[in-house]
């Protein structure tokens, strides 16, 4: 199975204001579920294109920060 790497940055501020402003700059927010809190980051949205947008299955590595 093919891999996809993606590189994101973790949201210090979050709620519907704030998500609202980060797609007004071509950025997805997301959360991340699991293990012992949700980790909330922001992606840009060319990059989630594609892997959003293609038929094939990928694992996807996701770093967040540094």
């Amino acid at each position: 199975m093919k891999t996809f790497e993606i590189q994101v940055i973790e949201r210090e501020i979050t709620g519907s204001k704030n998500a609202k402003e980060l797609r007004a700059k071509g950025m997805v927010p997301c959360v991340l579920y699991g293990g012992v809190s949700p980790k909330h980051f922001f992606a840009d949205e060319r990059h989630l294109g594609k892997l959003v947008f293609t038929p094939e299955v990928f694992n996807v590595k996701l770093t967040i920060g540094d």
